[in-house]
């Protein structure tokens, strides 16, 4: 797997998978709406401090402006999956 691959898809991993856990953490404490608002700023931490490490490492003017498409598209990915992940706890 190329070097930039790797840049581009461990801040997307780390953001789904840390969200995610604290969605699920957060859920049995506090309401819903107070759930998914934390997990959406998270979400939004990570995925803007992944942002710019693979701005700064990056060079190239293509691959940044792909980066933050998929970034975008990730952010609107992981903040679905964090609304199933709570709404699937909330119901048990």
């Amino acid at each position: 797997m190329d070097v930039e691959m790797i840049k581009l898809v461990v801040p997307i991993l780390i953001s789904l998978i840390v969200s995610n856990i604290y969605s699920v953490i957060s859920n049995q404490n506090s309401s819903f709406k107070k759930s998914l608002l934390y997990a959406t700023f998270l979400n939004i931490a990570i995925l803007i401090s992944g942002s710019m490490w693979f701005w700064i490492t990056v060079t190239d003017g293509l691959a940044q402006i792909t980066q933050a498409a998929i970034y975008g598209i990730s952010f609107i990915v992981i903040l679905v999956t964090n609304f199933i992940v709570i709404t699937k706890r909330k119901r048990k």
